[in-house]
């Protein structure tokens, strides 16, 4: 009975310390209830439906909305758009402030790569703040095409075409502007422009501008620089005045101030230009252009004493050429009082490295024009024919010279006109046009003419000597035309393939294949 009655004392005690507890535990939450709460204002990057990555091209203008929602005053805020050089903001290295704008509007500058871009919206009075990561790659804007080196109010800078017509992968034409001036602002070229190549030698590869008073070497990649002239010799000349640009089979060539300097590619580890050196004990002033043939064997023309020179492929070293009156149709020791206008590859038969350079009286005779034609070879070089031109219609006009390589075709230019010549090797006969072949269109005046002589990219056919480049200005516009051009006659399009304009003064046209 005790027992009986112990239980049930302990369950009534159990019943009533539950009874306290939840009473106890019931005020409480009456007391929290007892507390005001405030709802903040909605602070927050919306990101539904947004793309969070993107590529874009250097020196391209790049546009982005916030997403900012913010139920307060937005004067309140500051905000930054900020670049970060990687693909996850956590191990970046700060690349640049772009934009301190709700809405990202801003040029990107920065060297192709992979990028995060962030925004951030932060509170002034509290430092409460919402961030928003963007995942960027920049791509080079100087890939493949056509790179057009142009003056424009007392400065130099180059443009990008980028066409179908030479890049089989494309399937519209772009034109990307002022890709020097963007790269090298601290660095203005000025001066009259002298002409622009393009090296591609295996991994070795940049591009080259000149004007009479300077010369670069810049990155294939983003156009920066690379070098500044005194950078580019072993040993620089004293003298700064570049006059010709040369680049085929590995060998560069720059004739500056009458001299020549080489440089190999495939040879140096530190490719650098070095001063060519003449073995008579005599001198010599090189005519600003020169030709590579066979190998790396040079040809240029000394104006001191009229006479080609040459290196072979194992040496700088500038020879005189062996006169065999057997082998050789003219002596290349003794061309007489001429001068060289230009100098390039051009038709050769299978077997046979032509190099063609047109040559003109220094005397009052302004109509006298000749072509003079050499096959070179790391043995030697001799002469195989002498076309004169002197009869050619307003051949003393000319200004502009062009040889096709596929066929036997050579075009000179006048201030307006293209004529197309004609050429028969074996008999060194001539067969000029009776009217021009092209003639631009009123007020515009030719700048430059280049044939097309590379295979371009991912064609079904190559495009050597299928387009000839031409240049105009009407005195504040440049536009290039690329005239299609058969391979064997060299009869030229009717109407342009295609017309690129919104350039400077075009002085040079070359095709960067990378």
């Amino acid at each position: 009975m005790f027992n009986m009655n112990f239980i049930d004392m302990k369950k009534i005690l159990y019943i009533a310390i539950c009874l306290l507890l939840g009473l106890g535990m019931s005020a409480c939450f009456e007391d929290e209830g007892n507390y005001e709460y405030h709802e903040l204002p909605a602070f927050y990057v919306d990101t539904v439906g947004v793309q969070t990555a993107l590529t874009i091209t250097q020196f391209d203008a790049l546009s982005m909305e916030s997403h900012l929602v913010y139920e307060g005053n937005k004067s309140d805020l500051e905000f930054t758009w900020s670049m970060y050089a990687g693909s996850s903001h956590g191990s970046d290295v700060f690349a640049d402030t772009l934009a301190k704008t709700e809405n990202l509007s801003a040029t990107i500058e920065a060297s192709p790569g992979n990028y995060t871009i962030e925004f951030c919206a932060m509170e002034k009075a509290t430092g409460v703040r919402t961030t928003m990561c963007y995942a960027v790659t920049v791509e080079s804007a100087t890939g493949t095409g056509l790179l057009v080196y142009y003056q424009k109010d007392g400065t130099a800078d180059c443009d990008l075409i980028k066409t179908p017509l030479f890049n089989g992968t494309l399937t519209e034409s772009t034109v990307t502007r002022q890709i020097y001036s963007q790269a090298n602002p601290d660095y203005p070229l000025t001066g009259e422009l002298v002409g622009c190549g393009f090296l591609n030698s295996g991994n070795t590869s940049w591009v080259t501008l000149m004007t009479e008073t300077d010369a670069v070497q810049l990155s294939y990649e983003d156009m920066s620089i690379m070098r500044e002239f005194d950078e580019m010799f072993w040993s620089a000349p004293e003298t700064c005045k570049p006059q010709g640009y040369y680049f085929a089979n590995s060998l560069e060539v720059l004739v500056n101030d009458g001299k020549v300097y080489t440089d190999i590619i495939s040879w140096a580890e530190k490719p650098l230009f070095a001063s060519a050196k003449i073995l008579m004990n005599d001198d010599y002033q090189s005519a600003s252009c020169a030709y590579a043939g066979y190998g790396q064997t040079l040809i240029v023309y000394d104006e001191l004493k009229g006479r080609f020179l040459y290196s072979n492929v194992f040496s700088s070293e500038l020879l005189e050429i062996d006169y065999d009156p057997a082998k050789s149709a003219y002596d290349m020791t003794a061309i007489g009082e001429k001068t060289c206008l230009y100098m390039d590859r051009g038709y050769s038969n299978e077997s046979a490295w032509y190099g063609y350079a047109i040559m003109r009286d220094k005397s009052t005779n302004e109509h006298s024009c000749y072509v003079y034609v050499t096959n070179t070879a790391i043995s030697g070089c001799y002469g195989i024919a002498i076309l004169d031109l002197s009869e050619c219609e307003e051949i003393e006009k000319a200004q502009y010279y062009a040889f096709g390589r596929r066929g036997p075709v050579l075009y000179y230019a006048t201030n307006t006109a293209i004529y197309k010549v004609n050429y028969d090797l074996n008999t060194q006969e001539v067969v000029p046009a009776s009217d021009a072949a092209w003639t631009c269109p009123a007020g515009e005046t030719i700048t430059s003419v280049r044939m097309f002589v590379e295979d371009g990219l991912d064609l079904e056919e190559s495009a050597d000597s299928k387009y000839l480049l031409v240049s105009t200005y009407n005195g504040s516009e440049g536009k290039l035309y690329v005239l299609g051009a058969d391979v064997v006659s060299g009869s030229l399009s009717i109407e342009p393939m295609e017309i690129f304009i919104g350039f400077g003064e075009i002085k040079d046209v070359v095709f960067k294949s990378k």
